[in-house]
């Protein structure tokens, strides 16, 4: 059978892929599964194949001519499995894009774990290319010439080791993946799909190395997880986060109220007229900031934050406490601030 025609039958199909941007440590058992994708180290495929569904060894499927499965293994060191049931020719664009999902919700993992500028880009292999960007300069008075060359893309590898597993533990990104997963029984559906755009998106923004693409994701990601269409966003974005992370010192020493008013009247001057000039890397690092912190918060009380509407109606509590100048009663005592400390560097390239 052609290949067209064999994509067309239906049946259990077994997806391989291999990925980049990462490296999963030996400390880690070699593999990891965050919502469906199981993400395996390539020397590990042999003895964990048949609890990904192989049914022969890999060794067997190396030695079949025509399948070019040898070369295949030498794509990446990490591959991405998972098994789909239907039609071959449409799951397996079902897989490729979970792929991508989770891919970002991976790289989510890296907001406060790690600096932009180090950051890791993880992809499917043959998507995003790194490289250089070249340029000759040429001073016509004194005459001197310079070639110069810039690196282009992420070049770094997040490696998926004891750290980052005690950070994403002790942090967010466990008990997100959990809710994303659907083990948080007591969500509403509608709010585990807000929670997943928005992993998407805070995924993708830490990924890229555009400043103004990184700073919209931030900033949409904040609305999808603060906001309704029926609000007046300038008014209701600090509110909603004023009641996650007000009672901080940082909120009134370092102005968020103005800021993050700031930083949504230049979303939309982007949006609505295209203005991106005044959008700068602290605009953005801020964003990261209050990102981790409402992240935080909300994922680590999902009991009490299990719906959208429990976001709006702790936010207007928050508020009336702060109209009657009574101390906050309902805000935990488990909520946590998290600030990222920068770097002068940090402020020149993400």
């Amino acid at each position: 059978m052609k290949i067209s025609e064999v994509k067309q039958t239906k049946g259990l199909w077994l997806f391989m892929a291999p990925v980049k941007g990462f490296i999963i440590d030996d400390s880690m058992n070699g593999e990891l599964t965050l919502s469906q994708i199981t993400f395996v180290n390539a020397k590990k495929l042999p003895s964990a194949r048949k609890k990904l569904g192989f049914t022969c060894r890999i060794s067997e499927l190396k030695n079949i001519t025509g399948l070019g499965f040898p070369a295949f293994l030498t794509e990446s060191n990490v591959f991405a499995v998972h098994k789909l049931g239907g039609k071959g020719s449409l799951q397996e664009e079902v897989f490729l894009n979970l792929v991508r999902e989770e891919l970002c919700f991976l790289a989510l993992s890296q907001l406060a774990y790690s600096r932009r500028a180090s950051n890791s880009q993880l992809a499917l292999v043959g998507e995003y290319k790194t490289g250089a960007n070249k340029w000759f300069m040429w001073n016509l008075i004194t005459d001197y010439k310079i070639n110069n060359a810039e690196r282009s893309g992420k070049i770094h590898a997040l490696k998926i080791d004891k750290n980052w597993h005690e950070n994403s533990k002790y942090g967010f990104f466990y008990d997100l993946m959990k809710i994303i997963s659907g083990q948080e029984l007591s969500c509403e559906v509608s709010w585990i799909a807000d929670l997943r755009r928005a992993a998407y998106l805070a995924g993708k923004s830490q990924m890229t190395s555009d400043l103004v693409q990184a700073f919209l994701w931030n900033v949409i990601t904040l609305e999808i997880l603060l906001t309704s269409s029926d609000d007046k966003i300038s008014n209701s974005l600090p509110e909603r986060v004023e009641a996650f992370i007000g009672w901080a010192s940082d909120w009134s020493i370092d102005g968020y109220v103005e800021r993050i008013r700031s930083i949504y009247k230049k979303r939309c001057g982007f949006v609505h007229s295209g203005k991106f000039d005044s959008i700068s890397i602290d605009d953005l690092l801020f964003t990261d900031n209050v990102l981790v912190n409402v992240f935080y918060n909300i994922v680590k009380h999902i009991d009490i934050f299990n719906n959208k509407n429990a976001v709006f109606e702790f936010s207007e509590k928050i508020k009336a406490e702060k109209l009657l100048g009574l101390k906050s009663s309902v805000r935990p005592k488990t909520f946590n601030f998290i600030k990222i400390h920068y770097s002068e560097n940090d402020y020149k390239k993400i």
